[in-house]
């Protein structure tokens, strides 16, 4: 099944509102298309849909449906005229021009996103900046130990010992303190461990 959507995000809309109308199904494909064509030169968001060999038109705006009918008359009895056959020109521009301000209307959203991710951001820092470094810490110490996998630089960080076969040695407070190794009282805070129960 081909499709060929003719018109930008207001017509997406109109069409997700449910207001597309059909004009028909019809058999030439080739012809059809070049109507299609020439409603989109006129200013009537339309859209070609294929399947097995027939074509069904659909004019987006019901406002726009008494006028495509018309304008299908006088096309059936007289589809070599050279208005028909000038249009595809004129459509595939202005094609063009819709597809060239959608794209810059979702980079400059893109761009709002990225500015209110930064207000956001800088808003959390002035109100909780402890907060902030806190939880940085806890992503880095994270990291680094390999969630908890890594044995040798997790023990770095505590206060209790992990030995071989899972057996726990705990620091006396003493010793934390004479051997200089006070960031033991604090650093468990910052581990963050994958259980395994085996």
């Amino acid at each position: 099944m081909g499709r060929l959507t003719t018109r930008g995000e207001s017509d997406h809309r109109k069409r997700e509102s449910g207001t597309m109308r059909s004009l028909g199904q019809f058999t030439d494909i080739r012809h059809v298309a070049i109507f299609r064509d020439y409603l989109e030169a006129i200013d009537i968001p339309c859209r070609l849909d294929e399947y097995q060999g027939k074509a069904q038109l659909w004019v987006f705006d019901e406002d726009d449906l008494p006028r495509a009918h018309k304008e299908l008359v006088e096309f059936l009895a007289h589809p070599e005229t050279a208005k028909y056959q000038n249009s595809a020109e004129i459509a595939a521009k202005k094609r063009n021009l819709e597809l060239a301000a959608t794209l810059k209307e979702h980079r400059a959203l893109s761009r709002r996103g990225a500015s209110s991710i930064q207000k956001d951001f800088g808003r959390i820092w002035r109100s909780m900046p402890l907060t902030v470094i806190l939880i940085a810490l806890c992503v880095v110490v994270t990291i680094i130990t390999s969630f908890g996998f890594d044995r040798v630089l997790t023990n770095h960080f505590r206060i209790s010992q992990i030995l071989a076969h899972n057996q726990v040695w705990t620091y006396p407070l003493k010793e934390v303190v004479f051997d200089w190794e006070v960031w033991r009282l604090f650093t468990p805070v910052f581990i963050r461990q994958v259980l395994c129960i085996c």
